[in-house]
């Protein structure tokens, strides 16, 4: 009935120890070559002045290969420049474009104001630009000095603004 091979144990959720070494190891471990130290240095390091963080021998950059790489970016960089402005006048006028930016923070709070009330506002023709010598109509005043006229500041800061916002908060 009772066999006295096996442990006694005075607590039961004690558990057995067994002493099992660790499997070898698959891949040799790797060795280093020991590290030289050198003698600290006899006065304390100060910190880095602006002109040695300036330095442009700290950084390597005087070899013939970083400058020829910096003068290649710097090459790709302003043709990329021209081409972008020369191709997007072609489908976009930008200063055409600019009038619609021309706001300021009380055309913002005015038209906010315009669109939420839109009944406590009285007058709603644009307000007019006429030559000073013969009173021909030259154009409207931009967005800034009329309330009226058509701006692209506030459709395009809403619509930043929603798709700042992640996509799962809507739904």
């Amino acid at each position: 009935m009772y066999n006295r091979n096996q442990p006694t144990y005075t607590n039961r959720y004690q558990p057995q120890q067994h002493s099992v070494s660790p499997p070898p190891l698959q891949h040799p471990i790797p060795t280093h070559p020991p590290i030289q130290m050198r003698d600290p240095p006899t006065s304390s390091p100060s910190p880095p002045t602006q002109q040695h963080l300036h330095n442009p021998n700290i950084w390597h950059l005087n070899d013939a290969t970083t400058q020829m790489g910096m003068e290649f970016g710097r090459t790709a960089l302003t043709a990329g420049t021209e081409y972008v402005e020369k191709n997007i006048n072609r489908y976009v006028d930008i200063p055409a474009l600019k009038y619609y930016f021309k706001v300021n923070n009380s055309y913002v709070a005015n038209k906010i104001k315009l669109l939420l009330f839109p009944w406590r506002h009285k007058r709603w023709t644009r307000i007019v630009i006429r030559s000073e010598q013969n009173g021909q109509l030259e154009g409207f005043k931009p967005p800034r000095d009329d309330i009226n006229s058509p701006d692209l500041y506030i459709p395009g800061i809403s619509h930043r603004a929603c798709n700042s916002i992640p996509r799962n908060y809507w739904y």
